[in-house]
């Protein structure tokens, strides 16, 4: 049973230039790490259903644990499992918006990235108000996910797979390169690829675009 009292462990609410919104929440199952295979992603279609909510439009996920927008990462999620193999197990989610990010935040980032008020275009966004918006619909995921796991959020999550249907390629954890078009994810989360007539599953590694199939 999950862990109602659950509150954000923290909170950066920060109102300065470089801002950022960061917290963490802890849900406690009666299942196994196992089970929570599909979690990062469950939560990710969840921050961006919130955010949505409070108007900020054309937020899309990469797998396995970014929010972007257009091609640049607006967020990501951290998602830390601890219990028995057959449950009941604890899992910690950290989650990280950039909010507003000043110039030298933006240079120091190796990588293209954006925040909230560049989505938005105001010159200020109630945090208090998005942290809600995005509590709200993190409840309600986790309590549907309790039960029937991250089938259900599957559909919701491919239409915002900002790579669905393109063609990647995947640095694997051992140094090695997959290659193929995204074909979607399975029932447990796993990025599925078409590849030379096959299917191919990941639970891990490094997604980019590929520039062509071999």
């Amino acid at each position: 049973m999950a862990d109602r009292g659950s509150r954000p462990a923290r909170k950066d609410l920060d109102g300065g230039r470089g801002g950022s919104l960061t917290f963490s929440l802890g849900w406690r199952f009666e299942q196994g790490a196992g089970y929570l295979a599909g979690l990062t992603l469950a939560v990710g279609l969840s921050l961006a259903q919130g955010l949505e909510s409070a108007g900020l439009k054309g937020i899309e996920l990469k797998w396995p644990n970014d929010l972007v927008h257009g091609s640049a990462k607006l967020g990501g999620i951290l998602v830390e499992i601890a219990g028995d193999v057959l449950g009941p197990s604890l899992a910690v989610i950290g989650v990280g918006i950039n909010v507003h990010l000043s110039p030298g935040a933006r240079r120091a980032i190796e990588q293209p990235v954006t925040d909230l008020a560049s989505v938005s275009g105001a010159r200020s966004l109630d945090r208090n108000l998005l942290l809600a918006r995005i509590l709200e619909e993190l409840a309600a995921m986790l309590e549907t996910y309790e039960t029937a796991g991250f089938a259900p959020f599957r559909a919701a999550w491919q239409r915002r797979h900002a790579l669905q249907g393109k063609p990647v390629q995947i640095l694997l954890p051992d140094g090695g390169v997959a290659r193929g078009r995204v074909a979607g994810v399975d029932a447990d989360g796993a990025l599925v690829l078409d590849s030379a007539g096959r299917r191919l599953r990941f639970v891990s590694g490094e997604v980019s675009l590929a520039r062509a199939l071999r």
